[in-house]
């Protein structure tokens, strides 16, 4: 990972998020890594969430809806933000998740099928 100086911050819980941590700490010494629960983030005070994530890439390994749901209580943030794909699971989520993209103030990417990594200004909106 490029951004050393960075921390990175895991939203989820269950097996996806255990690897992605267990992955970049086994290989990246440097970055710290800090997770929390989705349930647990959401329930963050609005107010409360900038000095929660503030100025770390954030990771967000989620299933579709909650993805959603994270999105739009951090879009006004000017984080780094991975995002997983699907990005989406029918037509109105999709919605919702290209409103926020075009909302939101932080730098999105995501993962393409060879496993390059995109920014989110690369998504398709129209």
């Amino acid at each position: 990972m490029k951004y050393s100086n960075k921390q990175l911050l895991v939203i989820g819980s269950g097996l996806w998020p255990q690897k992605i941590k267990s992955i970049l700490n086994a290989n990246n010494h440097q970055v710290k890594i800090n997770s929390i629960g989705a349930r647990d983030f959401l329930s963050i005070d609005a107010n409360n969430i900038k000095s929660y994530d503030n100025d770390q890439i954030v990771w967000i390994a989620t299933i579709p809806t909650i993805q959603l749901e994270i999105l739009g209580k951090i879009k006004l943030q000017s984080n780094r933000v991975i995002i997983e794909k699907p990005f989406a699971t029918d037509s109105k989520e999709l919605k919702s998740f290209i409103d926020l993209v075009k909302d939101s103030k932080n730098t999105l990417f995501y993962l393409n099928r060879g496993g390059t990594v995109k920014s989110g200004s690369q998504l398709k909106t129209k």
